[in-house]
Formats: C-alpha cells, structure tokens, sequence
C-alpha cells in the first residue's frame, strides 16, 4: 500500500511510499494546501475561482487538469478523489496540519497535557503555512492563506504558552530557556516569552541574563510598537533585580481568579485591599443592572488596558448586590481561542453549574439537553440521557451544529429565570468567533427579557471581530461602555495611605505605574 505525505508546516515538503518528491510548482503546492486544511470537498469552479482567476475559463480548466495530472504522477493516482464535479484529498493521506490543528487543540483542552505529545506536536512546526509560497495572480488564495498563516501561528503559540506552563510546575527551568528561546524566535514581540525567559534565567541564577532579556524586551517594544512593557513584566524585573526571583510575578495562574462561577453575591467577598475611587463607574453599573431588572435587555462592557483594575471594579459592585440575584461568571482564555464555544462549556462543567442543572432537567427539551451534554460531557451525570439518545440528530453541518449549540446555552439561560440574569465574560478580547456569533443571537433572543450581559476586554487586544459585535450593538442601542481610567494622583495617594504605605511615594509610583 502506498503512502503519501504532506509537510506543510514551513516549506512544503512531499514524500511517496518514503521517499521525498520534488513537487515545486506552487499552484499544485497551493492546491494540496488548500485540499489538506480545509478537509472538505471542494467544487472545481470554487477551486478554479480561486487559484486561476486571471485565467479564462478553458484555460483555467486546462491548466488544472495539467496540474492534477502532474500531481497524480508524482504522488500517486489516487492522492486526490474526483467526484462529479469536485475534489478532495484522500482521507490516508497523512498531512502535519491536519495533526496539528485537531490534536494539539485536543492536548489543551486537557486539564493536565501530555508533555511528550505535546512536544512531538509541537516538533511538526516548521515554520508559516506554505513557507516562501506566494501566489501574488490568485488574490483569493493569498487572503486565505494569510488568515490560515495567522491562526495556525496562533495554535502555535497557545501550544508553546501551554508547555511551558506544564514546565514551570516542575520546575523545569532548563528545558523552559529552550522553549522561550524558541517562541522568540517565532514571535519576538510576544512578552510571555520574554517573562518566561526572564523567570527561568533568574531561576538559574543568571540575574544578569534575565535583567538584559527585559533591556532587549523594553528596546523592541519601543522600536517596534512604541510602548513599554506590561505591569506584569515590570514587576518581575523588579523582583529579580531586587531578590533574584522570590515569587514568580508572571505566572499569572498561580494567582488568577477561578475560571468559571455560578453564585449569588452572598459568597462574594470584596478584595481584601482597600477599593479606592470608581464611584462614577459603580454607579452605572447600577444603573443597567436596575434596567435589566424590568425586562430591558443591556449589554455592559468595562473596556481598560491590563491591569486597570476591571475585574477588581467588577468583584467590588456584584458584591453589593441583593442575595437572591443569580450570577453566571466565566472568563476567555488566549489558550482556548480556537475552541468554540470555550467560555460556556467551562462555566455548564463546573461543579455548583452541574448542581444547578439537575434542577432544570425538566425544563429543558431532550434537544437541548442532549446539546448541552454534547458540548459538556461533564453534564452526562445529571442531564437525563435515555430519551436524548433517541433524539439524536442526523449529521449536521458546522453551521448547523453551532446554530443547536447556540439555541441550547440560550434555552439554558431562560431556564434560571433570574430577573434580572447576569452573565459576565472576563477578558473578551480572547473569545472564540463561535462564542461572539452566539452573544450576538443571545441578545436577540432575549430582546424582552431581564438581562445583563456584562464583560471586560482590553481595547487594544480587541479583534475585529469584537469591534464589529460591539458595533451591533450600539446599532441596537443596548451597549454602554465603560472605559475603566488609571488613577489619579490623588487617588494614587488614598490608596497608599489606606495600605499604611509612604504617601511621599505616590508622584513617583503614579508616574512609574501610569495610574495602574
């Protein structure tokens, strides 16, 4: 049996039945590319519109016969499956995208990844899709081979954040300095590795090392972008300068707030540390709040640069509200961007979720339970499965799935019958396409209903996605946003005053923080 393989992580490379092939022409390239990551049949004249558009159409279908004939000879004739009007890669082709792109997301949805098929899966990149292919005659083949270009470097990168978390937890400085190293190398402007790089530098003893990472980070940051580094990373400078390294600033895990909640505000506590100023910010916060209470549907965004203190202002006010109001809180992560619906199906697996869920079986249609189940198969345990597995649907495609998906969380949402619902979602600037498209019927469907979605992103981490989203709506004039400032001086002063610190610091912290 022959075997065909296709890297196309980097430049391309092709073998057949084990030996290398040279296949240089770049529309045949162009064409397994597109075939191997998109993994679906694609009709000819989508095929020919896409890469021989500057063609006529004979000629067009005369140069992709000739193309497909030369790639047949070269790597089998039954590399790629014509069918009526259409192509599709042979499903015994092995590709490294494909590997790539279905396991590495399935390592991250892991609790605890496995490090060596992490590694191995993370070994498979090369380098860009396509690496040195330009097709400047097919515009439509560039603009989908830049986006993809973009996504898989994304996967990349969230692979490496991941296996470098999996390190620090065991102190694994040795192997992390390599991993960085190799982050920089694929992203030089991305400052968790720089952090990383610094930690295990200074974890080594090699201060020195770590204080010149974060001159080289500060002067391309600046030359590049025109900004400083974040607050995370000046705080860990100043602890490897001052101690060599007491505690690990960046691991911002360590620290972080739980992912998912589902409480009354009863159990919230406000932070320990005085809250200082916000009063204008609270104050409309309640204002929505008490909208949504009589059936307004509003939509509230605290929009701040990192560490400006939105999640703080958002603990400070939900802690102040009555005890029979009901708060769903969940949060994005840059890790599990390329997972739909991500947010939600952490939020349904968590444990006091699951209690609640129990409680609205019978509300809930076997369709949408058996939906729920299917994207949190933690909920199998207390969502009645007999008659869902009776109702299971036909195969369905992406589309349609998301669409289940979406009416499913919606049905869920007006099952808790809170008046008002609030739903927060923290850092939106990293959620999903799935999750956004879903927030946007969400706030259709529940037009008259008592509901307050409510989120916090940073503006200049927010995608197009977000904007065009947040665009709607105003459109639907349902959205306020609150710009979450830095500091004042004086406020800068109350704080350090209530933390027993020396006031005569405050210009000099006000000035080094930027009010944050």
């Amino acid at each position: 049996m022959s075997t065909t393989r296709l890297s196309l992580l980097g430049p391309p490379q092709f073998y057949h039945n084990g030996q290398p092939v040279a296949l240089n022409i770049a529309k045949m390239q162009a064409l397994l590319a597109y075939l191997a990551v998109t993994r679906q049949r694609q009709t000819r004249d989508h095929l020919l519109a896409l890469l021989w558009a500057e063609s006529g159409a004979e000629a067009a279908r005369k140069n992709m016969r000739n193309r497909l004939w030369q790639t047949r000879q070269l790597l089998g004739e039954e590399v790629i499956i014509s069918q009526s009007n259409s192509l599709l890669l042979a499903s015994d082709v092995w590709t490294d995208v494909a590997q790539f792109e279905i396991s590495l997301p399935a390592q991250l949805h892991l609790d605890v990844p496995d490090p060596a098929i992490l590694n191995e899966l993370l070994q498979l990149w090369r380098g860009p899709l396509l690496d040195g292919v330009t097709l400047a005659e097919a515009p439509k083949f560039e603009l989908w081979l830049t986006t993809e270009r973009a996504r898989l470097a994304q996967l990349y990168t969230q692979g490496l954040d991941a296996f470098i978390e999996h390190r620090r937890q065991h102190d694994d400085w040795a192997q992390i300095v390599s991993l960085a190293q190799r982050g920089l190398q694929h992203d030089p402007l991305y400052e968790p590795f720089h952090q990383a790089l610094m930690q295990a530098y200074a974890h080594r003893g090699a201060r020195t090392n770590a204080l010149r990472q974060f001159d080289r980070l500060q002067t391309l940051l600046d030359q590049e972008l025109g900004v400083a580094p974040s607050a995370d990373t000046l705080a860990l400078r100043a602890s490897i300068a001052q101690n060599g390294l007491d505690e690990d600033p960046g691991n911002s895990t360590a620290t972080a707030e739980p992912l998912v909640q589902i409480r009354a505000p009863q159990a919230t506590q406000p932070d320990a540390q005085p809250f200082i100023g916000r009063q204008t910010e609270i104050a409309q916060m309640m204002t929505s709040w008490r909208l949504a209470g009589v059936g307004t549907r509003k939509v509230l965004l605290l929009s701040g640069e990192l560490g400006m203190g939105k999640s703080t202002l958002w603990r400070q006010w939900v802690a102040t509200l009555p005890a029979e109001q009901i708060v769903l809180e969940t949060r994005c992560l840059n890790t599990t961007q390329h997972l739909p619906f991500d947010p939600m199906r952490r939020l349904l697996s968590a444990p006091f979720c699951r209690q609640q869920m129990a409680q609205l079986a019978e509300k809930l249609l076997p369709i949408w339970r058996a939906e729920l189940v299917r994207l949190a198969p933690a909920l199998q345990t207390v969502l009645p499965s007999a008659a869902d597995q009776a109702t299971t649907p036909p195969a369905l495609t992406p589309t349609e799935e998301r669409a289940l998906i979406a009416e499913a969380l919606t049905q869920f949402l007006r099952a808790l019958e809170a008046s008002p619902l609030i739903l927060f979602i923290d850092d939106l600037h990293w959620a999903d396409g799935a999750t956004l498209d879903w927030l946007l019927y969400l706030t259709d469907r529940m037009a008259h209903e008592p509901f307050l979605l409510m989120g916090a992103y940073r503006p200049e981490d927010a995608g197009a996605a977000l904007l065009q989203l947040m665009a709607q709506w105003r459109r639907e004039d349902i959205l306020q946003r609150i710009d979450v400032p830095p500091f004042t001086l004086a406020e800068t002063t109350t704080l350090l005053t209530a933390l027993g610190s020396n006031t005569a610091l405050a210009d000099y912290l006000h000035h080094q923080s930027g009010g944050n």
